[in-house]
């Protein structure tokens, strides 16, 4: 299964793994912290503009695509593991998943508005109107949304869902272990805890569940990047390019866009899964439970936590999703 990924390996593997990629990560932030200010002709990060801002947040956390990649390389072990039991990225299960992450979320949306304005709710209006667009950074803004936002997503999905889920299972076998701990550190890094942080919590817990169900980061990556898509690029649309605060994202939410997106959250996973068991009848989630029971078989010792040595050899089904 996904979450065991690394079972079979030294102890101590699973630990500098984890490790390097936290040191992988804040190196090559500083690098490109460093190299924005350099750019801009500042020296302190208050003084960028927000668009500028914006980018090295999310940059930031693009950044942990690499370093959990680079991380799992150096102690040995597949990093395609971190995408899928297939040990790649299943391009066509993605795709797919993208398709229902998009009708769901814009789905979300459109029933979210028709609500607030029947209710009366006009906080988007006064959002709107307490921003105080630049002007012609309206452009910048949703390329950077547009471009890095995607990347963004499956960094945190990459560092959260697969290093981490894939350390803890080499210890926990119960799969909700890994998930718990996912979504509390998750929801942790998204700020201080206010009445966001239900949905944050929510969707660690489903995307981790979905991963280890669906055996990849396919449909967590899907999910996160549309949602953050969509959402961000409305707010710089509707507020300016200067709405988009990243210091205070998740502050201010109401319980009706907590209680809305968890039921979205819930309607993903339902179709998700449903589409997963309709054209992956084999998929590769029971794939590599096989080959996890026969590894012993098949090569007696592989796995003493040698280079090279993945104990997740992969059968033909798993190599690319069918349908």
């Amino acid at each position: 299964m996904y979450h065991r990924a690394a079972v079979g390996r030294a102890w101590w593997r699973s630990l500098l793994e984890i490790v390097l990629a936290g040191v992988f990560w804040f190196v090559g932030g500083a690098v490109l912290v460093a190299g924005t200010l350099a750019i801009a002709g500042t020296k302190k990060l208050e003084n960028l503009d927000n668009t500028s801002m914006l980018f090295v947040a999310l940059a930031m956390m693009a950044g942990l695509v690499p370093s959990t990649m680079l991380a799992a390389w150096v102690v040995g072990k597949k990093p395609g593991l971190l995408s899928s039991v297939a040990g790649k990225i299943r391009k066509r299960w993605l795709a797919r998943c993208f398709v229902i992450a998009l009708a769901v979320n814009v789905a979300w949306i459109v029933v979210f508005a028709i609500v607030n304005v029947a209710l009366g709710d006009h906080h988007a209006e006064s959002t709107k109107a307490a921003a105080s667009p630049d002007g012609g950074g309206l452009g910048p803004t949703l390329a950077v949304v547009l471009v890095i936002v995607p990347i963004q997503s499956a960094g945190e999905e990459y560092f959260f869902r697969g290093t981490l889920i894939q350390f803890v299972g080499r210890f926990a076998k119960p799969w909700q272990v890994g998930a718990v701990i996912s979504a509390l550190a998750f929801t942790a890094v998204h700020g201080a805890p206010s009445t966001a942080s239900i949905t944050l919590f929510a969707m660690g817990a489903v995307f981790a569940w979905l991963t280890v169900r669906t055996g990849g980061l396919e449909a967590a990556i899907a999910q996160h990047a549309t949602n953050n898509v969509l959402v961000f690029s409305l707010m710089a649309l509707s507020g300016g390019s200067d709405s988009i605060d990243t210091k205070h994202l998740n502050e201010g939410v109401t319980w009706g866009a907590v209680a809305s997106q968890t039921v979205a959250l819930a309607v993903y996973a339902y179709f998700i899964v449903r589409s997963y068991k309709r054209k992956l009848p084999q998929g590769p989630l029971a794939a590599a439970d096989q080959v996890q029971q026969h590894a012993p078989e098949r090569s007696a010792g592989v796995e003493h936590a040698d280079h090279g040595g993945d104990a997740q050899a992969l059968a033909p089904e798993q190599q690319e999703p069918r349908g």
